[in-house]
């Protein structure tokens, strides 16, 4: 679960040196664009106002909801543009004190293994052509995404491609450099076991959050989510 919330959350969310993109309204497939010789982008938990949900991103199951103040991520990416990016290297806990909350006063942990977030741009919404709606997925090479609640319960979420829902892309004005992944995420599979009863193939997980993607490399540059 921890490394597919990492894709999420990420949401799984980068920084990257990309050049100022006007988007285009006459295109119906969206596109991520951004500077030549950008290598990277960064994502975190928004908390700077850019959107109008919470940068708290949380995890909902049949057990109740987990809570995390904050997300981290990167991608790496080359050439100027593509239709999906992936978050590698997830994490909701961004140093050793950062702890997440659960059901029953928990402090579950999320751990990504070998799983990432992908992102795909999708389509136009809006008026300015500056918003696209697609879809999120979550890949592994290996295992899954865990939710260790401490021996409440452990949900094991697998690779799943198309989560129902859809994350809203927005760039936000060139003056703060950065676009806005606004998940909202249904019909996550998930397994269960622990205290709370082993169950397979549950279909009911969701994910809502918010996460903001800079350029780091070079930093300080705009990138456009563009239609």
């Amino acid at each position: 679960m921890t490394r597919n919330l990492k894709a999420l959350g990420l949401a799984l969310l980068a920084i990257f040196a990309l050049s100022a993109i006007a988007a285009s309204g006459a295109q119906a497939a969206g596109v991520f664009t951004w500077q030549s010789g950008t290598q990277r982008l960064v994502a975190e938990a928004d908390t700077e106002g850019g959107s109008e949900a919470t940068g708290v991103q949380k995890f909902h199951t049949f057990v109740g909801e987990v809570q995390c103040q904050q997300v981290s991520g990167e991608v790496a990416v080359s050439g100027t543009e593509a239709q999906e990016i992936t978050a590698q290297n997830p994490s909701y806990h961004n140093t050793s004190s950062t702890k997440c909350s659960g059901p029953l006063g928990s402090s579950p942990t999320i751990e990504f293994g070998n799983c990432d977030y992908k992102f795909t741009a999708g389509e136009t919404i809006g008026q300015t052509g500056m918003e696209t709606t697609g879809k999120a997925h979550i890949e592994c090479t290996a295992g899954q995404v865990v939710v260790n609640g401490g021996g409440l319960c452990t949900i094991k979420v697998p690779a799943q491609k198309n989560m129902t829902g859809h994350v809203v892309y927005k760039t936000i004005t060139a003056s703060k450099n950065y676009v806005t992944f606004e998940a909202t995420v249904t019909g996550i599979t998930y397994d269960s076991e622990g205290f709370c009863g082993k169950q397979t193939g549950r279909t009911d997980g969701t994910y809502n959050g918010n996460v903001i993607v800079k350029a780091s490399s070079p930093e300080g540059q705009t990138w456009h989510e563009m239609s």
